[in-house]
């Protein structure tokens, strides 16, 4: 028996198929992406950052080349190299004028075409990692070097072509306790000026609605697949984020546009930020500050922990009793790792921060504030009578936290004496030069003596009471 159908029946239902193969040239996207990787990735910033005093709005879009628009399934590289990589080094290098931007912008072929899986630069895409990894291993030029084209590949005589651009890292911005990412965090990027590459769901309402628009609606229809691109800015103002695309300036804003906070919450899949230092002609000259940093301990309540300097460190000013709970707050003035060690009078070491092998020491922003062990956790003392110990350790470069703590484990004595064992003496700061209390005993700033000095760290000592 045969089934007939009417033709206008037939035509309803392939409108969708036909309307999706539409939108598929039309718009097309490219972004892989695997969930259970992404809460596996070693590359997290540590998560228990303040989000106190963040400005109410802040935009990179001033340092944007011109929305390109992509032609391929490349729009991961459209995110990584075009879009984020330019505005980071716009950024640094004080550059304003679009055009100028856009002439020496990142190339998206030099990097899709080495990581394409097919001849077909139309049938799979790229994860964001993988462009990532590349681009801090081996460089990528810049689209005036390389072009814009699917069959050219990398070779080596193309290097005649101008040098490679590499970054000198990429973090992840996902909870690690989640493997979410907040608002807060992106937020907190944004206002360090960092460019937040992105992968969302994208869906039909995304696309040819779009056009001229400023606002995306949030209308979650028919899902596409998955769509990488660039937040550029937010505003508390409109409670929205601005996103820069790659499908072209007639593309909601000139290839911009709005989606609110809860709108992106509802698509958002992945964030990424690229991390560079400046280039060697940029940054001061005669000008190396030395490392530092500003360490606070504060009860729930909200009252600050009274400090008070000793030989080889600082020592709680009143003891804790069992139970008492209390949070540490780390403030940076630039990028560097962050590590923190505790002991007890048993000499039971254990390393607190990175709380676990996954998560990164490095904090890339160039002004931060931690907290230990999160803006709404505490530490909380045990039952066990005697003397707790931290080390707090800032580094310019990483640090092997294993070894560290086989090291520490293999020595005799107190804590403070294997810390300056392991580390050398230069490492514990042991005069008010480098280890200096504020007037009111509240807060603790601790300095390298030299600006060659890449490491610095202060032991606290606490006294723990039984109730």
């Amino acid at each position: 028996m045969k089934n007939h159908f009417p033709p206008l029946l037939l035509a309803l239902l392939l409108l969708p198929l036909l309307n999706s193969q539409a939108q598929s040239r039309r718009f097309p996207l490219g972004c892989e992406f695997d969930a259970a990787l992404y809460r596996q990735s070693t590359k997290g910033v540590p998560a228990n950052r303040s989000i106190q005093a963040l400005p109410r709005q802040s935009s990179l879009k001033a340092h944007c080349p011109y929305a390109g628009k992509q032609a391929f399934m490349d729009c991961t590289a459209w995110a990584c190299a075009y879009s984020a990589f330019s505005i980071l080094d716009a950024r640094q290098r004080g550059w304003t004028n679009r055009q100028l931007i856009t002439d020496f912008s990142y190339s998206v072929s030099h990097v899709f075409n080495q990581l394409r899986k097919s001849e077909d630069c139309n049938s799979f895409g790229i994860s964001i990692e993988s462009a990532l990894e590349l681009m801090k291993e081996s460089g990528c030029f810049r689209h005036k070097e390389f072009g814009y084209h699917c069959e050219a590949e990398p070779r080596a005589r193309n290097v005649r072509q101008g040098p490679l651009y590499q970054i000198d890292d990429y973090f992840s911005l996902a909870d690690h306790a989640t493997g979410r990412v907040s608002t807060a965090a992106i937020k907190e990027a944004l206002a360090n000026q960092q460019p937040v590459i992105i992968a969302i769901d994208a869906y039909d309402s995304f696309s040819e609605a779009c056009m001229g628009q400023a606002f995306w609606s949030g209308q979650l229809d028919y899902k596409r697949g998955i769509h990488a691109l660039t937040i550029v800015g937010y505003d508390d103002a409109s409670q929205s984020f601005e996103l820069m695309n790659s499908w072209g300036r007639d593309w909601g804003t000139e290839g911009f546009i709005r989606l609110k906070y809860s709108d992106l919450q509802n698509i958002l899949l992945a964030a990424y930020i690229l991390y560079k230092e400046a280039p060697l002609d940029l940054q001061p000259t005669n000008v190396t500050q030395p490392l530092r940093g500003q360490i606070e301990f504060e009860h729930p309540q909200g009252q600050s922990i009274s400090l008070q300097l000793q030989n080889q460190g600082v020592r709680f000013v009143h003891p804790l009793s069992s139970g008492e709970s209390f949070r540490l707050t780390a403030q940076l003035d630039r990028p560097a790792y962050i590590y923190l060690l505790g002991s007890d009078n048993e000499s039971q070491d254990r390393l607190l921060l990175p709380s676990h092998p996954t998560h990164n020491a490095f904090v890339p922003f160039e002004k931060s504030r931690i907290l230990f062990p999160g803006a709404d956790q505490w530490i909380s003392l045990d039952h066990t009578e005697g003397v707790d110990y931290l080390c707090i350790l800032l580094s310019e470069e990483a640090l092997d936290p294993t070894e560290l703590m086989e090291r520490l484990g293999q020595l005799e004595g107190s804590f403070s004496r294997r810390m300056q064992a392991v580390l050398g003496t230069s490492a514990i700061p042991g005069s008010t030069s480098d280890c200096q209390l504020a007037a009111d005993h509240s807060s603790l700033s601790i300095k390298a003596s030299q600006s060659t000095q890449k490491l610095v760290s202060v032991v606290v000592e606490i006294q723990h009471e039984l109730d």
